[in-house]
């Protein structure tokens, strides 16, 4: 099995264009879910596409050519392949309004997290008492009005990221640590933590080593050409 040395990740807008939903690279319940009559446009089309180019991604990077190997969940929302498929590569996404996140990893886990730098907040002051530790409080009171919803992002993302590294979700206590710095220590376990900018998004990554990622925009419609669709 080929491996990359070091972690790297890709992100794309969505398109609105039709697209053939029976031909995406997707599993038998993956397809059943998308079929639900109850499932609003917007979160079909960000699911079908994420599900997609991960797997795309996935292959690309191990040169797994078998049957399609199914995603599932853990009990706090991780998501994961339970048989050998990509070996001991780890994987996180992530999608907001309008793009998607997807990083992987060879070997180590991590967990990313993308957001609209425009994207409206309602009740930020709360929101930030909500999410942000005692020493994050404070720092954002000493940034200006015009950074700081930038800046409560770029803190909300790094815990998102963290979370989600860990496989913990929403059970992680978001007052217990602060991700102002690069790097933290929390029961024991070191973590290592990037954030990037780009366009109208703010996107941060979790790893358990310290070095650095590389993330690459990229055009979808690339991704549903024929040499990308179902294979199975």
């Amino acid at each position: 099995m080929s491996l990359q040395i070091e972690a790297s990740g890709v992100w794309f807008e969505f398109i609105e264009e039709p697209i053939n939903w029976s031909k995406l690279y997707l599993s038998p319940s993956e397809k059943e879910y998308l079929n639900k009559d109850s499932l609003a446009p917007k979160r079909r089309l960000e699911f079908a596409l994420t599900r997609h180019v991960l797997r795309v991604e996935l292959d690309r990077r191990t040169s797994y050519t078998g049957p399609v190997a199914d995603f599932v969940k853990s009990e706090h929302g991780k998501l994961y392949v339970e048989s050998q498929a990509y070996g001991d590569y780890h994987f996180s996404i992530s999608h907001c309004s309008g793009a998607s996140l997807i990083v992987v990893d060879p070997a180590d886990e991590l967990g990313c997290d993308i957001e609209r730098i425009d994207r409206p907040i309602k009740s930020q002051v709360l929101l930030e008492k909500r999410i942000c530790s005692d020493e994050e409080l404070r720092y954002l009171e000493n940034v200006s009005e015009e950074n700081r919803k930038s800046e409560f992002l770029r803190i909300w993302t790094r815990k998102e990221s963290y979370s989600k590294m860990t496989g913990r979700g929403l059970g992680e206590d978001f007052h217990s640590f602060s991700v102002l710095s690069d790097s933290l220590k929390k029961e024991g376990q070191q973590a290592f933590l990037n954030s990037f900018e780009e366009d109208a998004f703010i996107f941060s990554v979790s790893q358990r080593r310290s070095r650095e990622i590389s993330l690459q925009k990229v055009d979808v419609k690339k991704y549903l050409d024929e040499e990308c669709l179902q294979k199975s």
